[in-house]
């Protein structure tokens, strides 16, 4: 990561007013697969871009059990 100081968020995407936005995306955007770590868990890795300028994958895990996520992420290519 690049020179975070203290408070910087480490991924902006979390916290942002369109964070529901984009995890509602990612779920109608894919079709999720159980996941190899939580036995009651569904996982999700969807195509798409973060601000339009970065293309990636964004990855989310959801907690079957508890109905929470549990991982959310994006990685470039």
């Amino acid at each position: 990561m690049k020179n975070l100081g203290i408070g910087d968020k480490a991924r902006p995407f979390v916290d942002n007013a369109g964070t529901d936005l984009i995890i509602q995306e990612i779920i109608d955007g894919g079709i999720p697969v159980k996941d190899k770590y939580l036995p009651n868990g569904w996982r999700w890795e969807v195509e798409c871009s973060f601000n339009g300028r970065s293309n990636g994958i964004w990855e989310l895990v959801v907690d079957l059990d508890t109905n929470q996520i549990v991982y959310f992420n994006f990685i470039n290519r």
